[in-house]
């Protein structure tokens, strides 16, 4: 029976000791991670993703890491639980000052900046970095001279009597967004950004945009997800005194009274979505053009779908058009006169409205079919063009009713049959004997 025992303590002794180096083992094996500090404000996500549902906003501080991902995304330890940050790349950040806001208050680090009764005025040309959520209006004064470079690094700016950004003077004006960060300017009028001149926006961020974009002289897109949303049902999503420049990003105008309206608008890449009340796309001068060389543009809307009192070039990219108003003889494309329309080859264009557009009859370098339908059809029913043998080159659904659908695509063919079928039945046929034919049906 001792010796037992005995036996049986050296055994308890090997496990505990054979434990004990196997837990330092394992714990010389687990990587150790290191605090993170955040120097400017951060949001936190549900997952290791900027498009995830955000948690909360936290201010400037050190945090404890539990987990770290190679592409820069931390599962960080917060009062609120474990939740997904993106360690920002903060040494890119080159600014000349910061200015951090916190509900009123406003604090600046740097030079370039007065205060005063919720105003934050930039009078002097650099770079500044905008972060922190405070109620107010951002100002800039600075000479049309200086150049004027605006980071909004999770920034929540909200003015309830006026633009939430206001540019006084034209000059070189950048608003970029920081990556992976979210972004709002508010306004309690019809202009979140409101610019004398003109304004440049891009970056990796995104922006919302609560009552448009307004700006005297030129607005240009470089980049960056911009959502737009008016208060108005008379207020523009993006309004220029002279032209609309789209160089790429991701634009949703998703509630207003018009989309975009300027004299020239040139749209070469990115993707645009609009819902708008009245016309999508208006170009409101008649020497003024709307020239599209690519992107992916979706339009909704209750007047015309795009609307030029001057010319249209089309010269790549796809664009679908979905128009239908109470009033009126609503159209996917409006022009002054056929005429002022062009249309190259590598388009794809699909569009319906309660008449068939009086273009496209103008210079097109492939073959365009309009149907005017007998009746009113229901929104939500795919419209669907096939070749004769069967096979699908095209389907598209509207989002409101329709009496007509236009069509161009780089696959239709001259002396070849098609049919037209809605949800699954087929309506029209169609010997395509000449480059543009219009049907009734």
């Amino acid at each position: 029976m001792k010796i037992k025992r005995k036996m049986l303590s050296v055994l308890i002794l090997f496990i505990f000791v054979f434990g004990a180096f196997t837990s330092v083992a394992m714990a010389d094996d687990v990587e150790k991670l290191e605090p993170h500090r955040f120097n400017f404000s951060f949001s936190v996500f549900e997952q290791p993703d900027a498009s995830s549902p955000i948690v909360s906003w936290f201010n400037p501080q050190t945090v404890a890491v539990v987990e770290a991902q190679e592409d820069g995304w931390l599962r960080v330890a917060t009062y609120r639980g474990d939740y997904w940050a993106f360690a920002h790349c903060e040494s890119t950040l080159e600014f000349n000052t910061h200015i951090q806001g916190i509900g009123d208050s406003v604090t600046v680090y740097g030079t370039g900046v007065t205060i005063s009764d919720g105003l934050v005025n930039i009078w002097a040309g650099g770079t500044y970095l905008i972060s922190g959520a405070f109620n107010g209006q951002i100002r800039v004064t600075a000479p049309a001279g200086d150049d004027v470079r605006l980071i909004l690094h999770e920034a929540w700016v909200t003015n309830p009597t006026g633009a939430a950004l206001y540019i006084v003077n034209d000059g070189l004006r950048h608003i970029e967004t920081s990556i992976n960060t979210r972004n709002s300017l508010r306004s309690g009028n019809n202009a979140a950004i409101h610019a004398g001149g003109s304004v440049t926006l891009g970056g990796e961020g995104s922006l919302a945009a609560r009552g448009g974009i307004r700006a005297n002289r030129d607005v240009n897109i470089r980049g960056g997800d911009i959502s737009i949303r008016t208060y108005e049902t008379w207020a523009i999503g993006i309004r220029s005194g002279h032209s609309i420049n789209i160089y790429g990003g991701n634009i949703d105008i998703n509630a207003a009274y018009e989309g975009m309206e300027a004299d020239f608008i040139n749209i070469h890449a990115g993707s645009i979505n609009i819902n708008s009340v009245d016309d999508g796309i208006n170009i409101t001068s008649l020497s003024g053009a709307l020239v599209i060389n690519g992107g992916e543009i979706s339009i909704t809307a209750q007047g015309d779908g795009i609307d030029s009192n001057g010319t249209i070039t089309i010269r790549g990219g796809k664009i679908s058009i979905s128009a239908f108003g109470v009033c009126g003889q609503t159209q996917a494309l409006d022009l002054e006169g056929h005429h002022n329309f062009r249309l190259y080859e590598g388009v794809v264009f699909v569009g319906t409205g309660r008449i068939f557009s009086n273009v496209p009859q103008g210079h097109t370098g492939q073959p365009t079919i309009n149907i005017q339908f007998n009746r009113i059809r229901n929104a939500g029913i795919e419209i669907s063009l096939r070749t004769a043998s069967g096979q699908e080159l095209i389907s598209f659904t509207p989002e409101l009713r329709f009496s007509a659908f236009t069509v161009s695509i780089p696959e239709l063919v001259v002396r070849e049959a098609y049919h037209i079928y809605l949800d699954g039945v087929r309506a029209a046929s169609v010997n395509l004997n000449r480059d543009i034919i219009h049907v009734w049906r």
